[in-house]
């Protein structure tokens, strides 16, 4: 609409003018060009040129006027009247098929005005239908593009869920070689407790020994009541061997404390790397819906280790502790029978001399 009002019939006459000074031949497209050009928008629809440039060519055609002359002079002096009733003939013959003509002609220009005005109304609309089909490769352009960087996004999420996927991969191996550490701590710490029962064992079959003993001792505890007299000094120093036997019972109950440390430091250790290691779990539960299955199967299967290790850890350690309160127990035991089968030993070696003598005697 603001091309139709800029661009006039003179200022389309006056391009016209223009381009036939130029030696250019006046067309719809060649005004249209020069319109543009001139006012800087589109040059006007086809509707609006083609009327201006019909009435600058009727402007620039010389129409020929009727043939009205009269007859030279030296024909009608020679021809005289019969002559000039034959000149009215031609004339009229000539002006009537000239007027026929001229309606011919008018007829062909009415029908070709009507034929240009649909070829300018179908251009107008072609034009329009351009304009419109312009528009939409221009949004189609621009959804491709936005298509393609969606593309360049999808592209770039896969390839950072390829490098978690990779990732978490070799976070599950680092945590099956942690768990593979733990299963050989819980190897080693049943060896140690098969090693404590064996212990434990020895010193039940010593203390079962040492009762025999003792019961032996027992029987013949009547008849060293005489000696005890004798074995008072012995007494003392056995009393001396018997506080370095409990310093040295004191340092074994301080190192198999050491032990028990130890024992839980590695423990605790334990704890914190499946601590650790469920974190990692965690972690990685964000990621895809399969990775996510993976790592709760993994995370489930940590924990499961995570509890049987320490449910054994505890059995262990309790097993140990009993063990070692047992052994304390039985070593206390040994102990005062060893005291006391030193106690009488000595008496009974002495008696045994004074009664072959006095057999003897």
């Amino acid at each position: 609409m603001a091309s139709e009002a800029v661009v006039t019939t003179e200022l389309i006459h006056a391009t016209a003018d223009e381009l036939a000074a130029e030696g250019k031949t006046p067309t719809l497209e060649l005004l249209r060009a020069a319109v543009a050009e001139k006012t800087g928008t589109k040059g006007g629809s086809f509707a609006t040129l083609s009327p201006a440039l019909r009435s600058w060519k009727e402007r620039a055609r010389v129409v020929a006027e009727p043939i009205r002359e009269a007859a030279p002079q030296a024909i009608i002096d020679r021809l005289q009247g019969w002559t000039a009733d034959l000149w009215a003939q031609a004339l009229e013959l000539a002006n009537a098929r000239l007027a026929a003509e001229r309606e011919a002609l008018k007829k062909a220009q009415e029908a070709q005005e009507a034929e240009t005005a649909q070829a300018l109304a179908t251009a107008d609309a072609l034009d329009a239908e351009l304009n419109q089909v312009r528009a939409q490769l221009a949004d189609a352009e621009a959804a491709i593009e936005v298509a393609g960087q969606r593309i360049e996004q999808q592209d770039e999420a896969a390839r950072t869920l390829r490098a978690e996927l990779d990732a978490s991969r070799s976070a599950l191996a680092v945590e099956q070689a942690r768990a593979a550490e733990l299963d050989a701590r819980a190897e080693d710490l049943k060896n140690e407790l098969s090693r404590a029962h064996a212990d434990t064992d020895a010193l039940r079959a010593e203390l079962a020994k040492a009762q025999e003993a003792a019961a032996i001792q027992n029987v013949e505890m009547f008849t060293a009541r005489s000696d005890l007299k004798a074995a008072a000094e012995r007494n003392s120093k056995l009393a001396q061997e018997r506080q370095e036997e409990r310093q040295r019972a004191a340092l074994e109950l301080h190192r198999v404390n050491d032990e028990l440390k130890r024992a839980v430091k590695e423990c605790k250790e334990m704890r914190a790397e499946l601590a650790t290691a469920r974190e990692t779990v965690a972690r990685l539960s964000g990621e895809t819906e399969q990775h996510k299955a993976e790592r709760e199967r993994s995370a489930h299967e940590v924990h499961r280790i995570a509890e049987q290790l320490t449910a054994e850890r505890d059995t262990l350690r309790a097993e140990l502790a009993a063990s070692r309160e047992a052994s304390a127990r039985q070593a206390g035991e040994l102990e005062a029978l060893r005291a006391l089968l030193a106690r009488f030993t000595p008496a009974q070696t002495s008696e045994q001399p004074e009664r072959t003598g006095k057999s003897k005697t």
